[in-house]
């Protein structure tokens, strides 16, 4: 088995069971908000109400696991992608800064998820709002010379006014 299947089941295990327990948990709650007028008060006996329980729980199961599932599926794709599991060599990430504070944060960001190593990270200005020679400036000054500038050159080659560019 390669070892991302295996990161991706490790991670999606713990969710899927946390999460049907909860969705089973709600829906439980439904049956009985429900049926409580027709199961207090009829001298019903606990063990009576703990099977018609179990029984609606069983009942239950189809609707919960796919919800769970989906749920789990979510959130595990989720936490892989913010906490940049998946990255390798071959990919890159893209930070679009507007402010020289946006470069700050940017390199706390890759810092901290150790960015540099492992992928290529790519800056790219916000168009009009910062020239991208403060942006080269600025990633020199800071000894950033893994971090590469990326232009958009469509706005560069072709005029403002022209639609659709």
């Amino acid at each position: 088995m390669k070892t991302i299947y295996k990161l991706i089941l490790k991670s999606y295990f713990g969710p899927m069971i946390m999460t049907f327990f909860i969705v089973m948990f709600v829906l439980l709650m439904n049956f009985m908000w429900r049926y409580i007028d027709e199961l207090v008060g009829k001298g019903l006996s606990a063990g009576i109400i703990i099977e018609l329980v179990g029984y609606a729980l069983a009942n239950m199961v189809p609707m919960g696991l796919p919800l769970s599932m989906l749920l789990a599926a979510i959130m595990t794709m989720g936490n892989l992608g913010e906490n940049y599991e998946l990255l390798d060599a071959r990919d890159a990430v893209k930070f679009v800064v507007g402010r020289e504070e946006d470069l700050t944060f940017m390199e706390a960001r890759a810092d901290e998820a150790g960015l540099w190593d492992r992928c290529q990270g790519l800056v790219s200005p916000v168009w009009g709002a910062i020239e991208p020679a403060e942006i080269a400036a600025c990633l020199i000054e800071r000894g950033l010379d893994r971090a590469r500038l990326q232009l958009q050159l469509h706005k560069i080659i072709w005029p403002n006014e022209t639609k659709g560019v």
